[in-house]
């Protein structure tokens, strides 16, 4: 018999076999179908597979802050597990005031719920309302104006314009508050007859308020209208004749109770014509009415000047500050006429009183005396009545003379005031010209009086271009060209010659007509003697005098001069490399030479650089 176990004809839940059996000793084959009811195993929490009971099962996915917990239920909200999705959860301690709110998200500022640690949340951006950006309530003393407050400048100082309890800064208020332009603030005592007014400034003498309490004793107070003619003092008291204050209903109030002083017992003025001669005053006849006695109705002498003809005293008129020397009544108070020694404008052209006359300079007619008229008059040395300038006398009623502007017999030029011994026309009345020893500024160079060269200017007034050796010594480490001509700039300083100096030096690479300015007038020794005409001059090998002499002026001997030349002034290879070493050889001239060994003694004679050799040095043309 044969065991066949065949699948159940219909798949089930619950796992169903069927075995076979079949009779191996029947003819026939029996077929026997058998039934096993086999039980499946039990669904579990974290098999992938949702079981009744469960509501998820994500398998090993399962577990906390996972969707599905590792008990198979959903993850929600408020279960105290933080989920996807969630910012947080402390399950039943979730609330909208709590750190985590009721929909797992953290209580933040700015979402409208006042959380832990805030304390307000409305939800803005403004920072200057009741809550401000930090979730902080507004407070005085925050340093930001919220209502109510007036103001707030984050501080308790009373004294500036905003208090401590941040209200604007007021007269009043109590607080002596200086920028607010107080002076005082005794707050609700403040009053305007107390000691701090009610503007809050200190009670004074003259404020117009009258101080009677605290320490007030002002009898009355007019303010701006106290002191002289006022019934109030500059000290606040009630004006009395005699306290020095010249009050209401006052003419005078001098300090005392005296007569005779000017001012009267009851301080009325002591007045001119009391017929008693006060102070100020020059008589006192009662006021007679007689203008032109001894004393006038003013209580003062007659006298020129005061506007009353005293016949009496010899005054023929008297227009009182009218009187001038140009008028018709002269400061004497006598009628102006020709020969008074007074000038009456609009009459008179002058008046020189007694000096009037042909003689004089103003005529007996107060007239002024004209060149021409035919009259020497003063100030004329001849008058010949004619215009004519070469006939002795000019028009100007002057003799002729250089410098009159009139070119006469014996004047090469005349060009008056403008004739200056430095321009065209000398005050001599002589044309300028080159050797008159009048140096022509702007044409000539010098004029020493003659017109000889070699003493240094020449012959046509040109100045020569100066040349000196140096008295001082130098090795063949010049510093190169531009060194040699410094040492040459600082020698010429030294010994006050002025200008511009450069060394007669060469080197290959700068031969000495590069950088020695040509002469338009020549070369000369600082002692005047002439060595050269021109640049070019000095190139024929020879030069006209030995340059022995230093910018002292002192003649030297012989001695040995750097120049790096050859005979004919090229470049020699000898120049102490480039004048800026030590430790070659360079060239040297001879200072008692005229002939080429002034630049070059020969190759065989160059100086070891390490000794000590002079300079020649030639002026430049002026910049």
């Amino acid at each position: 018999m044969q065991l066949k176990i065949v699948p159940p004809p219909l798949t089930i839940s619950s796992l169903a076999l069927a075995t076979v059996m079949l009779g191996p000793a029947c003819d026939a084959a029996v077929e026997i179908t058998v039934h096993v009811e086999v039980p499946a195993a039990p669904g579990v929490c974290g098999d992938g597979a949702l079981q009744p009971g469960e509501e998820c099962d994500d398998d090993i996915d399962n577990g906390p802050g996972a969707r599905c917990l590792a008990d198979c239920m959903l993850n929600v909200c408020g279960d105290g597990d933080v989920g996807p999705e969630e910012e947080c959860d402390d399950g039943a301690g979730n609330g909208d005031t709590a750190a985590c709110k009721l929909d797992c998200t953290f209580n933040v500022c700015g979402d409208g719920l006042v959380g832990p640690m805030e304390g307000c949340d409305d939800a803005n951006e403004v920072d200057d309302d009741a809550c401000n950006n930090e979730c902080v309530a507004a407070s005085c003393g925050d340093g930001v104006v919220q209502a109510p407050e007036a103001c707030d400048d984050g501080d308790s100082d009373d004294s500036d314009l905003c208090t401590s309890a941040c209200l604007a800064a007021a007269c009043g208020d109590g607080f002596v508050q200086p920028d607010n332009g107080e002076g005082c603030d005794d707050g609700d005592d403040n009053a305007d007859d107390g000691d701090c007014t009610l503007s809050c400034e200190p009670a004074t003498c003259g404020d117009g308020l009258l101080h009677t309490a605290g320490s007030g004793a002002e009898a009355c107070d007019l303010g701006p209208a106290n002191g002289t003619g006022s019934d109030c003092s500059g000290a606040c008291t009630l004006d009395v004749c005699g306290d020095g204050y010249v009050g209401g209903g006052e003419a005078c109030d001098d300090g005392n109770t005296l007569d005779g002083d000017g001012c009267v017992a009851d301080c009325t003025m002591e007045t001119c014509g009391n017929g008693v001669i006060d102070a100020g005053e020059q008589c006192d006849d009662g006021k007679d009415g007689d203008w032109f006695d001894e004393c006038t109705d003013w209580c003062t002498g007659p006298t020129c000047g005061d506007g009353l003809a005293h016949w009496a005293l010899g005054e023929a008129c008297d227009p009182g500050p009218n009187n001038e020397e140009l008028g018709p009544c002269t400061p004497a108070c006598q009628m102006a006429w020709c020969g008074d020694g007074y000038l009456w404008a609009g009459v008179e052209a002058c008046d020189e009183g007694v000096n009037n006359g042909p003689e004089g300079a103003c005529d007996s007619d107060c007239t002024l005396p004209l060149c021409g008229n035919g009259e020497i008059d003063p100030l004329e040395e001849c008058d010949d009545a004619n215009d004519d300038n070469d006939d002795g006398c000019t028009d100007s009623c002057r003799f002729p003379m250089c410098g009159d502007g009139i070119e006469q017999a014996g004047e090469e030029c005349d060009g008056g005031p403008s004739n200056a011994d430095w321009y065209e026309c000398t005050k001599s009345c002589h044309v300028a010209a080159c050797g008159d020893g009048l140096l022509w500024v702007g044409e000539e160079a010098c004029d020493d009086g003659n017109t000889l060269d070699g003493d240094l200017c020449n012959a046509d007034c040109t100045v020569p271009l100066r040349v000196f050796v140096t008295s001082a010594t130098y090795t063949g480490d010049l510093g190169g060209v531009e060194g040699a001509a410094a040492k040459c700039q600082e020698r010429a300083e030294a010994a006050g010659l002025g200008g511009i100096w450069r060394a007669w030096i060469a080197t290959p690479t700068s031969p000495v007509w590069l950088h020695i300015d040509d002469s338009w007038y020549g070369y000369a020794r600082v002692d005047g003697v002439e060595i050269g005409a021109s640049l070019g001059g000095l190139f024929d090998g020879t030069i006209d005098a030995p340059i022995v002499v230093d910018e002292w002026g002192h003649t030297l001997g012989q001695f040995a001069v750097w120049t790096g030349m050859n005979a004919n002034l090229s470049p020699a290879a000898e120049n102490c490399a480039g004048w800026t070493m030590p430790t070659t050889t360079g060239r040297v001239g001879r200072t008692t030479a005229t002939d080429a060994k002034w630049v070059d003694t020969g190759a065989a004679n160059a100086s070891s650089c390490a000794s000590k050799r002079r300079l020649y040095c030639f002026e430049q043309q002026p910049e």
